[in-house]
């Protein structure tokens, strides 16, 4: 019975966080998936943070062009977030892509998102990162 209920609590939770307007790492607010591209099924997310780094991933099951995904929810982060590629770190292949996006922010902060498609998966990580 306890089983039943935690894992019904776990699935409300994950569907709150998957229709979350905005990732929030340290105080900075990013846009999230479904913000920018709509419904997308979570199937995980954790985050941690420290004095020097918090950090927080979302794992995203998919249908569909996971690589236009990537693609659409990249350039709105450049266009209205601020963010810019990172080009040292940009793969791509048969269902894998990996994007990496760099924010500078003030007091040396930085912010950086990794996107990454694996078949019918798409992660989202973030960090936030001070000197």
């Amino acid at each position: 019975m306890w089983l039943g209920v935690v894992l019904s609590l776990s699935s409300v939770m994950l569907d709150h966080t998957s229709k979350a307007q905005y990732y929030i790492v340290s105080d900075q607010k990013i846009p999230s998936i479904y913000t920018v591209l709509g419904k997308q099924k979570l199937k995980h997310g954790s985050s941690a943070n420290n004095p020097k780094r918090s950090h927080a991933m979302y794992q995203y099951a998919i249908q569909g062009d996971g690589d236009g995904m990537v693609d659409r929810y990249t350039e709105y982060l450049i266009q209205n977030e601020g963010f810019v590629r990172n080009t040292k770190i940009e793969e791509g292949g048969y269902r894998f892509t990996v994007r990496m996006l760099e924010r500078e922010e003030e007091y040396g902060r930085k912010t950086i998102i990794m996107l990454s498609v694996f078949g019918d998966q798409l992660e989202v990580s973030l960090s936030c990162t001070s000197k």
